[in-house]
Formats: C-alpha cells, sequence, structure tokens
C-alpha cells in the first residue's frame, strides 16, 4: 500500500495492507464491523517492541515478575503508538498481533458493532 514509513519522531510503521469485511457470526446475533491492517515496523519501532517483550533476558522466574509491570507499561505504551499512528478511533475492540514468519510484520485487528440484531433483519450467517 505505501513505501513510506509514517512516523512519529524515529518510531514509525509502514501500511502493507488494509481492509475491512461486515460479519455476523450467528444468523440471529448483532453485526460487526473487522478492520485488518496489516504493517511493518521501521528499525526504532522494531527495537521497542523487543524492549516490551524481553521476558527472556530475566535470569529468574521471580525476577520476571518483579519487572513484569513495568514490561506491560512498555507492551502499553507500544500498542498505543501504533493506535495512534493508524488514527484509529476508540470504535471497540482493538488487537495488535506480531505474525509469526517476520519479527518486523505486525496485524491489527478492529472489532465494533455497527447495528443490533433486529435492526437489518439480515437472514443467514458468516461474514459478508
Amino acid at each position: 500500500m505505501s513505501d513510506q514509513f509514517t512516523s512519529s519522531t524515529d518510531f514509525g510503521v509502514q501500511i502493507i495492507a488494509k481492509g475491512e469485511y461486515e460479519d455476523r457470526p450467528y444468523s440471529d446475533g448483532d453485526i460487526y464491523t473487522v478492520e485488518v491492517t496489516t504493517l511493518r515496523l521501521n528499525p526504532a519501532a522494531s527495537s521497542e517492541w523487543q524492549s516490551a517483550n524481553a521476558y527472556d533476558s530475566f535470569k529468574t522466574a521471580e525476577e520476571w515478575r518483579r519487572n513484569d509491570d513495568k514490561q506491560q507499561a512498555k507492551l502499553a505504551a507500544f500498542n498505543q503508538k501504533i493506535v495512534c499512528l493508524l488514527s484509529l478511533e476508540d470504535k471497540g475492540s482493538i488487537s495488535i498481533t506480531q505474525a509469526e514468519a517476520a519479527t518486523e510484520v505486525f496485524t491489527v485487528v478492529q472489532i465494533w458493532k455497527v447495528a443490533p440484531a433486529a435492526s437489518k433483519g439480515v437472514e443467514g450467517g458468516g461474514a459478508s
């Protein structure tokens, strides 16, 4: 999608792909919008991610537990930067997940309810 990194100071991301779909998981259930963005971190953002997820750098489980609050705060700050760079509104649940195959590639998924079950009257289920 873009060959440029969007950055806030040194922390930046490159949007690789973005899309959304409407989902109705149950035939009589609510309707949701699912928005998915695949992005790549620049070196500064990648370094921050690695710092927030450095659990294997602790020598003992006790040391890890003592530092868990600090690590969770680093992870929350990292996630907030991603949300800000993508200009995501607080519409609902947001999940930020690292891809298995490439350490600098992440998927951001945001899901929010767009209509209660009774308002659209659509038959059938699953993604549309």
